[in-house]
């Protein structure tokens, strides 16, 4: 797990709280700037970004990227707080299963079983006196796999 403290989003961050009476559109603000927060931290440290917030055949993955020879799927959550805390990242049964099904339909695309790919999360925590911290997490899957070994939808083979 990484740990990364970003200072250049404290500007759009004095904006969220400005956003505080409009839940919604700060729900908006956040993810948006989440996802460029997590693009700008993954690149730093060595992945290319290949895809941002793509659906394929209906199911929709935060951002594919390749890190070396791997295809990486990355998941980006986001949360609010006044204080620093660790958030559990929690991924459940029904979203794994619709990570598996977009990856899938993914590799579908490209046509190509033998690539190595795992799951990655990365939580941004905006931070009301503070810069957002960025957490990084590798294989929450807990294993680096191949189209081969992935569990497939019914009815469905690469």
């Amino acid at each position: 797990m990484i740990v990364f403290m970003e200072r250049t989003f404290l500007l759009p961050l004095l904006r969220l709280l400005s956003l505080k009476q409009d839940p919604l559109n700060a729900q908006r603000w956040v993810e948006k700037r989440a996802e460029k927060l997590a693009t700008s931290f993954l690149r730093k440290i060595g992945f290319t970004i290949l895809l941002r917030n793509v659906t394929i055949e209906g199911y929709k993955l935060d951002l594919v990227c390749r890190e070396k020879q791997t295809l990486v799927f990355v998941v980006v959550k986001s949360h609010y707080s006044a204080i620093f805390e660790e958030w559990p990242i929690q991924i459940d049964q029904k979203e794994k299963s619709r990570l598996i099904a977009a990856a899938y339909s993914y590799l579908k695309l490209l046509k190509e079983a033998s690539i190595p790919f795992r799951f990655d999360t990365v939580e941004i925590l905006f931070l009301e006196k503070s810069f957002p911290k960025v957490i990084h997490t590798r294989n929450v899957f807990g294993r680096e796999t191949h189209a081969s070994q992935l569990p497939l939808p019914k009815g469905r083979s690469l």
